[in-house]
């Protein structure tokens, strides 16, 4: 978000991708903080070896002391691996030590000068009260048919590979909402089901033993993989919400942000609204 002066990519690794289009151009980010974007931010993240070289010039790199910056133990380190390795795949290995360590002593010196200590760093931002975004990179739960996934370009980033679409799982998001304690939902992508006449959430699982509807997602996996999901439908609003503000939003759509509000028990704050970074409705 352009209002807050800190990015903190705080986790996840190269495999956690995130697309932003930001004045007509399409990034894709892996490892560093979307933060990026904004002139007027500084980025951080905890990062090793393996990201040293795609260091920019206007981030700030936040981490422990690394052995990256110990030139002898790095590459003591790296000879003893390579010796091991070599020892165990004799010529299957080709893998030449001395060039990765002529790689490193060239660009050890370029994000030395980007480098604080994190604890410190952010210490000092919370006490000057600095607005702090904090990036990850995990989820606690990942699941969510084809007309999904090719409106809403659902691939991965890194990867490539289709994600599984489906309806909102309510019962997921309550969930989730219980083990984070979340104060407020960012609801994205508000605008892929436009087209769609009827739009539906999960509501409940029902044991189709007992009857019972459970609103939370169930900690019985037996009972998970015989449940029965039970959905509530929404008239679809069947028209483009590319709008940046919530009393533009159709009817429809408004009772469909407010039944999600109530029945996860948390306010929604951010609703996105379209691909580009400016398409968001802040509440």
């Amino acid at each position: 978000m352009q209002e807050f002066p800190i990015c903190a990519r705080a986790s996840g690794g190269h495999n956690a991708g995130h697309s932003i289009v930001a004045n007509g151009v399409s990034y894709s980010f892996h490892l560093l903080p979307s933060g990026l974007l904004n002139s007027k931010a500084t980025d951080w993240r905890k990062w090793n070896s393996d990201n040293a070289r795609s260091a920019p010039q206007g981030a700030v790199l936040v981490h422990p002391t690394h052995e990256i910056f110990d030139e002898q133990r790095l590459e003591a380190k790296l000879r003893a691996l390579a010796d091991g390795y070599k020892k165990r795949y004799d010529d299957l290995l080709k893998y030449d030590v001395e060039e990765t360590i002529a790689r490193f002593k060239e660009y050890r010196p370029k994000p030395a000068r980007h480098c604080v200590d994190a604890v410190k760093f952010i210490k000092s931002a919370q006490d000057q009260n600095r607005k702090i975004m904090v990036e990850g990179a995990d989820a606690l739960i990942c699941e969510v048919g084809t007309k999904l996934q090719d409106i809403g370009h659902e691939w991965s980033v890194s990867t490539g590979r289709r994600h599984r679409c489906g309806w909102l799982d309510l019962c997921v998001v309550k969930y989730s909402a219980a083990v984070n304690h979340y104060t407020a939902l960012n609801l994205t992508k508000l605008d892929i089901p436009d087209s769609f006449p009827v739009i539906k959430v999960t509501v409940a699982c029902k044991d189709p033993q007992t009857g019972e509807e459970i609103t939370m997602f169930p900690a019985d996996l037996d009972l998970l993989e015989r449940a029965e999901v039970v959905y509530r439908e929404f008239e679809g609003w069947n028209s483009s919400i590319t709008i940046k503000t919530y009393d533009a939003l159709l009817q429809q759509a408004r009772v469909f942000v407010e039944f999600i509000e109530e029945f996860v028990s948390v306010k929604i704050r951010y609703i996105g609204t379209g691909p580009k970074r400016e398409d968001m409705i802040v509440r």
